[in-house]
C-alpha cells in the first residue's frame, strides 16, 4: 500500500527551499535520494513522510518558510526583499516610465520633467520611492485615458 503523494503546494516549498539553499540541479537530486530512500529522484514521487523528512532536512540546511505578507496589492517590481526604496531606479523602472510617457503621448522631455517635477518635486527620480509614485501616477492618468476613449 503506498502513501498519497504531495500536491503542488508541497512541490512549490520544495523547490523554494532548494532556491533559497542554492542547490544546484545534481546536489538537489542526490539530497532527495539520500534523504527520501533509493529510487527518488523528484519531488512528483514523494509521499507526506518524505516531504516531511527532507523539509526537516532542508530547515537544518537554514531553509526558512517566510509567511506570506498581506499588506494588499504590490505591484510586482516591489516584492523581492532586496529592493530597498532608496535604491537606484532599475532599468526595468525607467522603460516602464517612458512606456507610459509615449502611451500618454509625452515625447517632449519639458511635458515629462514638468510632470515629474509635479509629483516628486524633481527633473527626474533620484531612487526607486520616486519611480513608483511615478509609474503610479502615470498608471492612473493611462486609465483615465483609456476609459474617455
Amino acid at each position: 500500500m503506498s502513501s498519497k503523494k504531495i500536491g503542488n503546494q508541497q512541490k512549490a516549498i520544495i523547490h523554494l527551499a532548494k532556491t533559497q539553499l542554492g542547490l544546484d540541479e545534481d546536489v538537489y537530486r542526490d539530497l532527495l535520494e539520500c534523504v527520501c530512500g533509493n529510487g527518488v529522484r523528484s519531488s512528483k514521487d514523494l509521499d507526506f513522510g518524505q516531504y516531511n523528512k527532507l523539509i526537516q532536512r532542508f530547515t537544518k540546511m537554514g531553509f526558512v518558510i517566510k509567511p506570506k505578507e498581506s499588506k494588499g496589492h504590490r505591484q510586482p517590481y516591489l516584492k523581492s526583499p532586496d529592493r530597498d526604496p532608496g535604491g537606484l531606479p532599475s532599468p526595468a523602472h525607467l522603460k516602464k516610465i517612458n512606456d507610459l510617457y509615449d502611451q500618454l503621448g509625452w515625447v517632449e522631455n519639458e511635458r515629462r520633467i514638468g510632470f515629474n517635477r509635479r509629483v516628486i518635486k524633481k527633473p527626474w527620480p533620484q531612487n526607486r520611492e520616486e519611480v513608483n509614485k511615478i509609474i503610479e501616477a502615470l498608471k492612473s492618468m493611462v486609465a483615465r485615458k483609456q476609459k474617455m476613449g
